[in-house]
This record gives structure tokens, sequence and C-alpha cells, in this order.
């Protein structure tokens, strides 16, 4: 839903149901012959260990989430716009034992635009992303970590038809540590370039 009650400001609201994934785990064991049975059957049993047996079935569906955007541009050269996304996490299916304490995550976001030029775009916004998991429960090969994210753009309209943008962000993960003692920590750091055409 958006509403606009002046030229202004603006807002905006959505809703996402909750999607439905089933999954069902097939693994096969190829042919080997190394001498040592023991040895050859290695594989499957290392992923017997972790919970990945053939014929498994996992149910972990995407949470519902509930919108807010707001935005408000006081003359031609401002504009700022505020989005918080909230997933209903406690509402969804997700059988994984990892997830059995699991609460309600959110996105909240604050960006500020400036026009130099009907020519020249510039942005700088942050986002703050809550993860609601406990630390002993994290993937080790991708860890949800809460997150703050910064970025900033350009963009330079060369002519009508064309354009060039240019973006960064930085997303600084939270650390955590679990009960063993094992740090998880990332960092993330992108660059983008654009060239845009209109027909």
């Amino acid at each position: 839903m958006n509403y606009q009650p002046t030229t202004a400001f603006n807002l905006g609201l959505r809703y996402e149901s909750a999607v439905r994934l089933n999954y069902a785990t097939r693994v096969t064991e190829a042919a080997q012959d190394s001498g040592t049975p023991a040895l050859d059957a290695f594989p499957v049993q290392v992923l017997g260990q972790m919970g990945i047996v053939d014929g498994s079935k996992v149910r972990e569906d995407l949470p519902a989430l509930l919108g807010l955007g707001l935005g408000y541009r006081p003359n031609q050269q401002w504009g700022v716009s505020f989005s918080y996304t909230y997933f209903l996490e406690d509402r969804a299916t997700l059988t994984a034992d990892r997830f059995s304490d699991a609460g309600n995550s959110y996105d909240a976001a604050l960006a500020v635009e400036y026009r130099w030029s009907p020519r020249m775009l510039g942005s700088l916004g942050v986002m703050r992303s809550r993860i609601r998991l406990a630390s002993d429960n994290l993937l080790p090969e991708a860890p949800e970590l809460s997150a703050t994210t910064w970025a900033m753009g350009l963009r330079w309209a060369l002519r009508p038809q064309w354009a060039l943008s240019v973006g960064a962000l930085h997303a600084d993960y939270d650390d955590a540590r679990d009960a063993a003692g094992i740090r998880y920590q990332k960092d993330l750091i992108a660059i983008a370039l654009g060239v845009e055409h209109r027909i």
C-alpha cells in the first residue's frame, strides 16, 4: 500500500506471506575401491554425523514480513527516506534444531540524497540488520550475524538517454563466539559501477 498525502511526503506499507519450503535429502555413494572398506564408507559416515542422511526431510519456510517505508522531500535538492522490515520467524515452520530459539529479526535503514544539479545526484545510507539466533546455532560456513551496513552512491546523467553510476558499501558484521570458543567474524566491502541507457 502506498499513500502520498502531499507532494513532499510518502508512506508505504507492505506485507508478504510466508513461503512454505520442504527439502528432501538424497545421498548416493559413488563406487570406490581403495582396498579398505572402512575408508570407502567414510564420506557417508561423515555426512550421517552431520545429520545428512538419505531420505531425511526438513522444512524451512521463508517467514512472513511486515514493512514500513517513509519518504520526505522538502525541496528539489534534498530527500530523506526510512524503512523498517520485521521478519516473523516465530510464526514460520523451521524444523531444524538450530532454529528452536530463533527470534524475530529486523532491518532498519535510513538514507539521504542530495542533487547538486539536474545531472548529478548523490546518496548516503545506513542499515542495521538484527538477527536473533543463538551463537551456538550459527552455521560455521555462513554464520548469520547481525550487521551495520554503510552505502554511498553517485549518479551522473551524461545525456538524457545516458547515465553513469557508482556505488560502494561496507557491511560491518557483529562478532560472535559459541560455547566451544569458536569465534565467528566476517566483513564485506563491495564496489559497483553501472551504465544506464534509456531507449
